[in-house]
């Protein structure tokens, strides 16, 4: 079989090739292919198709029905830790401890802080009498692997912190631009498709990726807002979990004052930002609240488009607007949206500055170092999970991490972690409380949620299969391009 590159687009550079680290979608891509799993979901949303990864032998109980998994891992060989921070694991075959070791490093890693990780996955440790059992215990019942996705990217050669080479089915093989991957000639099979390098090429607009495509520069995307594709390239259309949201700095004057915040989410007509979106290719639905379908509680609502009441609560809030506030936002992707959003601000008196960012990168440098501020971001998870969205963008402990409007209410935090030890309706009627807490302390305005479209070249690319969150299926061992 004649061997191939694969040629991947990305709208925006990743800002991290540690695994451990990878937390965006455009960080995520290339770390996926690089990095060992416990367990590989596929499937959809709705019927989720979980396959024990070459590292498992077995779990019990399988299926899993409890909240105490005991993972038996095979003998497979690997290469050792050039990180010194991992001490005492030599060159050898994997066993839990090996991975026990890994997960530690994760829990502190950027991705995961440690309690945080412990709220959302349980502990873990190596079974002391025999080598090859990993311990998981859950925080709650798993319903599935898929509970495990916080588990998904495995390094066997390096800890949190370093750019692994990788121990997946490729590794990186030259870092810049373009981003190239190689095949990795110690993986193991079973190799269906024909492909031995994968190559990661930035663009900085959707108009450029879909013309990369056209001309054979590009074969797959993972998210592509156009309205129209060429004919030679097929759209896939993937459930996606998203929020795409209006963030507010909540540390600093003036959206310190939640009188001043609720005036923001009343000036928003957040039905005529949806009309953007969708005059953009976009398949997007209003907002109600945090949480997308089929998570959030239909009796959950934020507060209406009312320019009148937003003036009102402005008056009682007795702030006034000296300065112009900047609102960040990324320069390509987001102009109409914040046109509309400083319209309608300027309208009931906030003063605004549209500011646009040419980068992910820089529109992130912005929103972490600003002060009273507004910025337009979104969040993307891969399973219907309530605390996907309520812990990253929400919890405190990450208020200099994922969570951007630096929210801050120890209550929410306590009634979160709660929720996170709960079962069945208790747990239902607990994040039904914590939706309503976001919609009334209106730390982000929620916007739309949106399906992902992804986009492939049909007449080149075979054997292609997403999984719900758009990365290739079983890493592109069964994709062949001719």
């Amino acid at each position: 079989m004649n061997t191939a590159e694969f040629k991947y687009a990305l709208l925006g550079r990743p800002e991290t090739l540690d695994p451990a680290s990878a937390s965006s979608e455009r960080s995520i891509h290339p770390s996926w292919l690089i990095s060992e799993t416990l367990f590989d979901v596929t499937g959809t949303l709705q019927n989720p198709v979980v396959q024990k990864s070459r590292l498992v032998d077995a779990v019990d109980p399988d299926p899993p029905n409890g909240t105490t998994l005991t993972v038996t891992l095979k003998p497979v060989p690997f290469q050792g830790f050039r990180d010194d921070a991992i001490r005492g694991l030599a060159p050898g075959t994997v066993d839990a401890r090996y991975i026990a070791q890994i997960l530690r490093s994760y829990q502190n890693s950027n991705r995961h802080k440690g309690k945080l990780f412990r709220l959302l996955v349980g502990n873990f440790h190596a079974d002391g009498s025999n080598r090859q059992n990993l311990i998981l215990d859950l925080k709650y019942e798993s319903h599935g692997y898929e509970r495990l996705n916080y588990l998904e990217q495995i390094q066997l050669t390096d800890a949190s912190g370093s750019v692994p080479r990788g121990t997946g089915p490729f590794q990186y093989s030259t870092i810049g631009a373009p981003l190239v991957l190689e095949k990795n000639p110690q993986y193991g099979g079973p190799w269906t498709g024909n492909i031995d390098k994968v190559s990661f090429t930035v663009y900085d607009t959707p108009q450029k990726i879909s013309d990369a495509l056209k001309n054979g520069d590009a074969h797959f995307t993972p998210a592509l807002e156009v309205a129209t594709l060429p004919p030679n390239v097929q759209r896939i259309e993937v459930d996606a979990l998203n929020l795409f949201y209006l963030g507010l700095d909540t540390k600093f004057p003036p959206f310190k004052d939640p009188l001043v915040r609720r005036a923001v989410a009343q000036a928003v007509n957040v039905s005529e930002v949806v009309n953007i979106a969708r005059s953009n290719g976009l398949n997007a639905i209003a907002a109600q609240g945090p949480l997308p379908p089929p998570m959030r509680d239909e009796q959950v609502s934020q507060f209406r488009g009312d320019p009148a009441m937003a003036k009102h609560l402005l008056e009682i809030a007795g702030y006034k607007f000296a300065t112009k506030v900047p609102l960040f936002y990324h320069g390509v992707l987001d102009n109409e949206v914040a046109g509309y959003i400083a319209a309608r601000l300027q309208g009931v008196g906030i003063n605004v500055e549209p500011t646009p960012l040419p980068t992910w990168d820089d529109l992130l440098a912005a929103v972490r170092t600003g002060h009273g501020h507004l910025f337009l971001y979104s969040w993307h998870v891969r399973w219907p999970f309530p605390e996907r969205f309520l812990v990253p963008l929400f919890h405190s402990e990450l208020s200099e991490g994922t969570n951007l409007t630096r929210y801050d209410d120890r209550e929410f935090d306590r009634r979160l972690e709660e929720a996170l030890g709960l079962q069945g309706q208790d747990q239902s009627n607990a994040y039904s409380f914590l939706q309503q807490k976001i919609v009334d302390d209106v730390p982000m305005v929620c916007l739309y949620h949106t399906k992902r479209m992804a986009a492939y070249r049909v007449d080149l690319v075979k054997g292609l299969v997403l999984n719900p969150g758009a990365l290739p299926a079983n890493k592109l061992m069964d994709v062949s391009v001719v």
